[in-house]
């Protein structure tokens, strides 16, 4: 059984949701006042998932694969589980580096340092990565 995908409506409004956090900060930091919208967000997300594709396609083949063995071994509740459960990691680890950029007393400067490593491509998968071999070993185990 493939994994579920997140629907593109279900990304928008995720996409909203981050971007109506940002008003949430005590100095009113919003996208605006880095000169930011929620396309230039959309865009460079495209932008990465264009640039990692591989690594993409490799890692939902394998989520794939993981999930049908939860599934086979324990149903559809051992599936889901283990969904929830790495769903629930990835968040906190996205929301602990997020936390980490802002956790600064000028949140207009910690925006731009944020922009400034999206803009870098600093998130890119590329041999500086220090599991860069392994994320090359799952694109060769998904293309065979």
């Amino acid at each position: 059984m493939r994994p579920q995908r997140t629907s593109s409506a279900h990304l928008g409004a995720e996409r909203q949701r981050l971007a109506a956090n940002l008003t949430d900060f005590p100095t009113s930091v919003t996208l605006s006042k880095v000169h930011r919208s929620i396309r230039w967000l959309d865009q460079r997300s495209l932008r990465w998932q264009a640039r990692n594709v591989k690594y993409i396609l490799a890692s939902e083949k394998y989520m794939g694969a993981r999930f049908a063995e939860d599934e086979a071994a324990g149903g559809v509740a051992r599936r889901k589980a283990t969904m929830d459960e790495l769903t629930a990691l990835v968040r906190r680890s996205g929301e602990a580096a997020v936390n980490a950029w802002l956790d600064h007393p000028d949140k207009l400067q910690a925006c731009r340092f944020a922009i400034a490593i999206i803009e870098s491509g600093a998130y890119d998968i590329s041999p500086k990565l220090p599991m860069y071999d392994e994320h090359e070993s799952l694109v060769q185990w998904a293309q065979q």
